[in-house]
């Protein structure tokens, strides 16, 4: 997967791309973590678990993440 939808807007997760929010402000991924905190399900044969893609925007020292289930779709902005 090298794109991520949430709520219609799709993010690019390329650690070189600089991106633009819907309120203009530039960003970039910053890391991707497991979530532990829930079980793992089966996805085609392969136990997953579900991810955090955190970024951070590059005009100030700020970050904001999404959770993602096993099966890639949108649970909430953390």
């Amino acid at each position: 997967m090298n794109t991520l939808s949430v709520q219609g807007f799709k993010i690019d997760i390329n650690h070189f791309d600089t991106q633009i929010s819907k309120s203009g402000r530039p960003f970039r991924l910053s890391g991707v973590e497991i979530v532990r905190t829930k079980p793992a399900q089966w996805v085609n044969k392969i136990l997953l678990h579900g991810t955090i893609y955190s970024f951070r925007y590059l005009d100030k020292d700020e970050f904001f993440a999404f959770e993602f289930d096993p099966f890639n779709n949108f649970i909430s902005k953390i």
